[in-house]
């Protein structure tokens, strides 16, 4: 019990459990409660709360200041009005306890029965009754406990480091993943936070510049939306809570002691020179459907958190796939996105953030998709965010915005690129025209100077690894208990010719020896052209040791396959000092700099021209002409065929070559001209290379292990004729 407490009216601000001195602030915004209850607990498995009463502001912000109680409090809430659902889509359920979503840090579990999650809104007593959603329910629930928790964690004077996007390698990690495998020697630290401290060695050694993490954000991972399957949710993509570190990952503790462990990470990262970047799921959150559970923001004020159905507002707009879109434009659900952006940059420290299913913040309150919500301009004018990367997945499932989330800051995950580079690679026609565009930095999509860019990606969380991505064809996820439903069909994959593991495979030594090389060499192929291409590459973790989910291609639910296997580390040395030295060549031939055509070139010394004319005559420039002559015309692009100057992007063509001039003026002795080709075609092809130049080879996918790439220093001189070989990608250099 909590006797040494007094009550005072407080503030109403800022939102959720504010920790002082000498007391906490609570301020809970809830429009349409009839009243608002603190429960305090003394333990995280306490049942027995203290309630303290909040009073109302006439702006419905709950609040009072409770003096005496100490940091790291344990408390919920409790949310007392109608429940209407199918008149105005009221849900109010005084029986309902509720996790506050501007909380800091959670402990504890959902909880369920046989019937199903306890935290039901409605009364499940009949689950056959199709209203049964109507009807509030009667029993009590129990939730996980908010924690109020103030941090005083000492940074040690380390900064972000703040990479431009040109210079940034993401690297799409899963906490728990990376060092939750059994073999891992790290005993109760496996799959933590502070666990993952221990592989920042091995993201340094591969060049990453960039973590990015799959969500951290408290989530359920007993959700049980699929009650047939039971398998846990691995990914975190059910949010409870926004802005609080997800308590499952911590080592020291859960009781406000999972925030320190993240920062602790996420001041090593930085301390080694990498960006931390969330995937943050602000469109729609753990209680679905009309029915899903009751955990928090369906209790606090449903109808103003969720588009509902017009006409049926007991049932919710599902653009997400996951039961409910959060109305991202209403003002609450504005400030409760912002208020936890701000709280990540300011108290965390984050670099960046990638916005899931990003196309649902175009949706306003009216529900009707526009070019700038006010969710969109805030988050692009708000000085917090000013210095951090925003990054959208441009699509929800109703609505696919690639190239137009918004007309500045914004980078996309380029879905487009995916798909064209593994048609390209597993030797489709056609697609050489586009697949020239999206290595030049989707231009089609991102216009020079806009301010926005492409996210090349050939792999990612959601889809094939790339070791399966060449070792099946069709999908394989039988153990996620839904037979195979589930999951991406067109994979756009190959298997190389033989449909997965190769151990077990009927075939003689000499025929696996020979699958196996071609599958090394296509994953050298894709990330040599990903790394090749201007804009900002993301590679998935565990690519790099060749890591296979045995061609499961939705984990979302599978512990083991989200763990990387760092056994394999040895059996794929090539593989990650391919990845190693592909990365260092990509950093130190500034490949991800824009470049332009020898036209655009032309085109931009005349602008310069007339603009000195105009000068000269007294007369203003037109802004389009100033715009354009204000670009540094310093390194210019030449596309190839098999003859120089001459590429061919008719359907037929299975092969794509390039030439990168030098830096003009660059202040460095390593500024050469690079050239590259990539052939996807199965059979050899002769190619003249660009004349007047020394051409030293430094990548041949083609080649076998340790020739395949070498440091400048010891590339041997090639041509003029060069046959590149079947399914192979090269790369020279040659001084200027």
């Amino acid at each position: 019990m909590f006797t040494n407490i007094k009550l005072e009216d407080g503030s109403a601000s800022p939102f959720g459990a504010d920790v002082q001195d000498d007391g906490i602030n609570f301020a809970i915004p809830s429009d349409n409660a009839t009243f608002v209850n603190i429960l305090l607990y003394t333990q995280p498995w306490s049942n027995n709360p203290t309630v303290i009463p909040l009073i109302r502001t006439d702006d419905g912000v709950w609040h009072r200041f409770v003096r005496g109680l100490a940091n790291g409090t344990l408390y919920n809430l409790q949310v007392g009005g109608a429940y209407t659902p199918s008149i105005d889509g009221k849900r109010f359920n005084a029986n309902k306890t509720l996790i506050d979503p501007w909380a800091t840090a959670v402990v504890g579990d959902s909880e369920y029965d046989e019937l199903g999650p306890l935290a039901l809104g409605y009364d499940n007593s009949n689950p056959n009754d199709p209203n049964r959603f109507l009807v509030p329910s009667r029993d009590k629930s129990i939730a996980p406990k908010c924690v109020a928790y103030r941090s005083n964690f000492d940074w040690q004077g380390v900064t972000p480091p703040r990479h431009s996007w040109e210079d940034t390698i993401i690297y799409e990690a899963h906490v728990a993943g990376m060092t939750g495998n059994a073999d891992i020697k790290l005993g109760d630290k496996r799959g933590t936070y502070a666990g993952f401290i221990d592989r920042i060695p091995h993201l340094q050694k591969l060049g990453i510049t960039a973590v990015e993490f799959l969500p951290v954000a408290e989530f359920d991972p007993y959700d049980r939306e699929q009650p047939d399957c039971h398998l846990m949710n691995c990914w975190g993509y059910q949010t409870t809570v926004y802005g609080a570190p997800h308590s499952h990952y911590s080592f020291y503790g859960k009781l406000g002691q999972q925030v320190d462990e993240f920062k602790l990470l996420i001041r090593e990262l930085h301390r080694a020179g990498i960006e931390v970047i969330l995937d943050v799921v602000f469109n729609h959150d753990r209680e679905g459907n009309h029915e899903g559970p009751t955990v928090s923001l369906k209790g606090l004020d449903n109808e103003v958190y969720f588009h509902l159905e017009n006409g049926h507002p007991e049932l919710y707009v599902n653009h997400t796939g996951c039961g409910n879109t959060l109305n991202a434009n209403q003002p609450r659900v504005r400030k409760l996105t912002m208020d936890c952006l701000r709280r990540w940059v300011t108290e965390y420290h984050i670099d960046g953030f990638r916005f899931d299913l990003a196309a649902t913040f175009a949706i306003d309150t009216d529900q009707v998709e526009k070019a700038k919500t006010a969710i969109i301009a805030e988050m692009e004018s708000d000085p917090v965010l000013a210095s951090v990367k925003l990054i959208a997945e441009p699509w929800s499932c109703t609505s696919y915005k690639m190239g137009h989330m918004s007309d500045k800051r914004w980078w996309e995950w380029n879905d487009q690129y995916r798909d064209t580079l593994r048609r390209f690679v597993k030797s489709d026609t056609g697609q050489v025209a586009a697949l020239e565009d999206l290595l030049t930095g989707s231009r089609h999509l991102f216009p020079t100077a806009s301010g926005r860019g492409s996210i090349n990606f050939v792999t990612c969380h959601d889809g094939f690894s790339l070791y399966d991505l060449v070792a099946y064809n069709n999908k394989h996820n039988e153990l996620n208990g839904e037979n195979n439903r589930d999951g991406a069909d067109n994979n756009l994959s190959w298997n190389c010719g033989w449909e997965g593991d190769l151990a077990t495979a009927p075939l003689g030594d000499d025929r696996k020896q020979q699958i196996e090389s071609l599958r090394r060499q296509q994953m050298k192929n894709f990330i040599t052209l990903l790394m090749l291409s201007e804009g900002t590459p993301m590679i998935r973790s565990g690519d790099e040791i060749a890591q296979t989910t045995f061609g499961n291609n939705n984990i979302w639910c599978q512990t083991e396959l989200n763990e990387l296997n760092w056994l394999q580390m040895g059996k794929s040395a090539d593989m990650l000092n391919y990845f190693s030295m592909i990365i260092a060549l990509r950093k130190a031939l500034r490949l991800g700099i824009e470049t332009i055509t020898e036209a655009q070139n032309a085109a931009i010394l005349a602008a310069k021209a007339r603009i000195e004319i105009a000068k000269a005559r007294g007369l203003l420039p037109e802004d389009e002409d100033k715009a354009t002559a204000e670009r540094t015309a310093t390194r210019q692009r030449i596309w190839h065929g098999t003859t120089p100057n001459d590429p061919d992007t008719t359907p037929g063509t299975r092969f794509v070559a390039s030439e990168i001039a030098p830096f003009d003026g660059k202040d460095s002795s390593f500024n050469p001209s690079v050239y590259f080709a990539s052939n996807s075609y199965w059979e050899p092809l002769p190619v003249t290379l660009p004349p007047g130049k020394n051409w030293q080879l430094v990548v041949d996918t083609s080649r076998p292990a340790g020739q395949d790439i070498v440091s400048v220093d010891n590339a041997q001189s090639v041509g003029p004729l060069f046959i590149i070989q079947p399914r192979s990608t090269v790369v020279m250099v040659a001084k200027s």
